[in-house]
């Protein structure tokens, strides 16, 4: 089971630590009334302050109206839609 403890000062901003002992920073935010929450790396790859910063950046992008989760869905639709995968789709035995 998860826990995660809530930084005091950034509304949002937090550590999840798993059940298997894994802790990694998260933020978390609401839009379009449903809570989102991102992964923004583990805690010994990532240092609180830069894990901070990342969080900052996300709340405000969501305050904004913004969907940060949504944003990254479509990054990885465009970076899976290579020149290599255009061509492997027009080689396909139809």
């Amino acid at each position: 089971m998860d826990h995660c403890v809530w930084d005091q000062d950034l509304s949002g901003f937090g550590l999840r630590i798993r059940s298997s002992g894994a802790r990694s920073w998260i933020c978390q935010y609401r839009h379009a009334g449903r809570s989102r929450r991102v992964k923004l790396g583990s805690v010994e790859k990532v240092s609180a302050d830069a894990a901070r910063k990342a969080a900052k950046k996300l709340l405000a992008k969501a305050e904004l109206g913004g969907d940060p989760t949504a944003d990254k869905a479509t990054a990885r639709a465009k970076a899976a839609n290579t020149l290599a995968s255009v061509a492997a789709e027009d080689n396909a035995p139809s």
